[in-house]
């Protein structure tokens, strides 16, 4: 892809526009850079489409079911050649692509729900890992783990009691940082 920028400016529904955004803004990710990294992937999945087909369709009555009164525009600073091949593939899938850059967004900010499987926001996966890097490894157990403790919460944001939590947690011991207790 060349390094030469181009504004594509499309029209999505405003509350995923401004959750993509809050989410990208919170994680600390360049929006624009972001999707510079992902859109050439999508772009090469809908290429392998079938022109006008049931899939397109697809997104065709999504985007019917969108009121414009609840669009707004979004300017994306692309890779121009990017900008090119998705305007390209799109009119040869016969799919709008509005439509096409809407649901890509809606996925990253709600993930998808079907058959045969549903995956989870992948912001949302992300916000929540950066914001509780534990969150994974311990999910609802270490929370379990850190109440059967009795710490409260004023005693675990200090850090260092979360840092002892997580190094006893593997032992199982229940250590509250004196070594006789052990």
């Amino acid at each position: 892809m060349s390094h030469e920028k181009m504004v594509m400016t499309v029209r999505v529904r405003k509350n995923v526009a401004e959750r993509f955004n809050t989410l990208i803004a919170e994680i600390g990710l360049r929006r624009d850079t972001y999707l510079n990294r992902l859109l050439p992937h999508e772009v090469d999945l809908l290429s392998e489409l079938p022109s006008h087909s049931e899939r397109a369709a697809k997104f065709s009555k999504l985007s019917a079911q969108w009121f414009e009164d609840q669009k707004t525009r979004l300017g994306l600073k692309l890779d121009s050649e990017l900008v090119q091949r998705i305007n390209d593939v799109c009119r040869e899938k016969g799919i709008v692509r509005d439509d096409f850059i809407g649901t890509f967004l809606d996925f990253l900010v709600e993930g998808y729900e079907g058959e045969p499987s549903s995956l989870a926001s992948p912001l949302g996966k992300v916000y929540e890992l950066i914001n509780d890097p534990y969150f994974e490894a311990y999910g609802t157990h270490f929370n379990i783990y850190r109440k059967s403790l009795h710490y409260d919460d004023s005693d675990f944001e200090s850090g260092m009691l979360k840092d002892m939590l997580i190094l006893n947690a593997g032992t199982g011991t229940r250590n509250r940082g004196n070594e006789e207790d052990a």
